[in-house]
């Protein structure tokens, strides 16, 4: 009868430990990443994005420097208290992609690592925002 205790014990932790480990997995790993494509669009040269420890993203958007927080709400990563600066930008493919880029950011609900990189994805399955790892 001891046997099956200590084995169901084992069990419970190791069910514990994938628990938890599955709970860490929900947030993108930290790091600094060049944004390729915004919304199956390349992205505009420059376009940046680091994520820390804590879950914060900041980077330079197509024209503004942004940051946000990303958080797990019920299950499903958001993104909130999105701030941008408010640079003048002439180049309307930047202004545009300013803009889309914002949208898309907001839209995230889970992330899957893709060709090298990571996938941003909106709850449809849609991966928004294609990153790759910044070369230093």
């Amino acid at each position: 009868m001891s046997r099956y205790r200590h084995a169901i014990a084992a069990l419970t932790g190791l069910t514990l430990i994938t628990a938890c480990a599955t709970t860490d997995a929900k947030m993108p790993p930290p790091g600094s990443y060049v944004v390729s494509s915004i919304d199956g669009t390349p992205a505009p040269e420059g376009t940046t994005m680091q994520i820390a420890e804590d879950n914060r993203i900041s980077g330079q958007g197509p024209c503004n420097n942004y940051s946000a927080q990303i958080t797990d709400q019920n299950g499903a990563l958001a993104i909130i208290g999105m701030a941008q600066t408010r640079k003048a930008c002439f180049d309307q493919a930047r202004s545009a992609g300013d803009i889309r880029f914002a949208a898309a950011l907001q839209s995230v609900t889970r992330y899957q690592a893709a060709d090298g990189g990571l996938a941003l994805i909106d709850p449809e399955g849609t991966p928004r925002i294609l990153l790759q790892p910044a070369q230093n």
